[in-house]
């Protein structure tokens, strides 16, 4: 129990007790240990359902503790000589208040996580994976985009969709010759952002790009914020998980206002692309109709293929740490 508290409890003990004519009086407090689910209850329709100590601890997690901004950084000396080069770019002024400008720093002086994720090296890295069929039975490519500003990553990151998001040629009848990518442009190109910038990284857990012959599918980690809706979500409202990471996306142009991303997902796309749980999010991008590999395959001819294949086994060729920067 905090100082402050204690003292509320004092007062409240003087305000209810002091009038009484009695004697030496005892009271004893019991304190339990932890978040107890005791008188500790949500909403749910018209009535009200208890919370478990998960819940709690989540709730209390996403309101406090977990803030990254609050969260020191795991190594006390870092550089930023990558974000300073975008930020002069942009035509920014930086100088010495450039990361205390940026929050950059715990209410204690030290440097924070988000000030670790934007620094010149560290341990945060951004996979990237490819299959041949339309399951994860068969990995030919496996990269790791990071150890880099996360700037940096994110860059390195939308380099390699674009390479990935082909376009294909499609003869109509009519002998007209019609090119289409794979996957909306500026969809992917937002969905991959929001994923970077509203990701849970406080479990060192980082967004996931899985490349398969039918679709590409992004996952961040941490599910919808609490305290917003799927029909919020939809409507384009937005709670700022990360607001030190999503200040510095914004100054660099990497987003635009709040909520205009899911706009414009949602006018190439339906919402059924979007898959939540309680700890993930994931974006699921249908590659577009007509779509042919370079071997002259489709999706379903993965489909049939695959069926036919023992699962355990894997051909994929690993190629890992490929965007590594030391």
């Amino acid at each position: 129990m905090g100082k402050e508290q204690l003292q509320k409890l004092a007062l409240w003990i003087q305000r209810e007790l002091g009038s009484l004519d009695h004697g030496e009086i005892h009271i004893t407090l019991k304190v339990r240990d932890g978040l107890s689910p005791a008188g500790a209850y949500v909403r749910v329709g018209t009535g009200t359902q208890q919370l478990t100590p998960k819940m709690i601890d989540r709730l209390y997690a996403s309101r406090t503790r977990n803030s990254l901004r609050n969260i020191p950084s795991p190594r006390a000396k870092l550089s930023f000589n990558q974000l300073k080069i975008y930020y002069d770019e942009k035509g920014f002024t930086v100088n010495d208040s450039f990361l205390e400008n940026l929050d950059l720093y715990t209410p204690n002086g030290e440097l924070n996580y988000v000030a670790y994720l934007l620094a010149d090296q560290n341990s945060v890295s951004i996979k990237v994976a490819k299959y041949a069929g339309t399951n994860k039975v068969d990995l030919t490519e496996n990269e790791e985009f990071g150890y880099c500003s996360l700037i940096k990553a994110t860059d390195k990151v939308l380099d390699k969709l674009e390479i990935e998001n082909k376009t294909f040629t499609k003869i109509t009848g009519a002998a007209r010759r019609l090119e289409k990518q794979m996957i909306d442009k500026t969809a992917l190109r937002e969905a991959f952002i929001n994923a970077i910038v509203h990701n849970d990284y406080t479990h060192e857990v980082t967004p996931l790009v899985e490349i398969y012959a039918d679709r590409l599918s992004i996952t961040s980690y941490g599910g919808l914020v609490t305290g917003l809706s799927r029909e919020e979500f939809f409507n384009g409202r937005s709670m700022i998980r990360n607001r030190e990471l999503m200040r510095v996306y914004r100054d660099l142009d990497l987003v635009e206002q709040l909520g205009s991303g899911m706009n414009r997902i949602l006018a190439k796309y339906p919402q059924d692309i979007f898959h939540f749980s309680d700890n993930f999010l994931e974006v699921c991008f249908p590659f577009a109709e007509g779509y042919i590999t370079l071997d002259g395959k489709t999706a379903r001819d993965y489909d049939d293929s695959s069926s036919n294949t023992s699962t355990g086994t894997s051909s994929g060729k690993r190629r890992e740490n490929v965007g590594k920067d030391h």
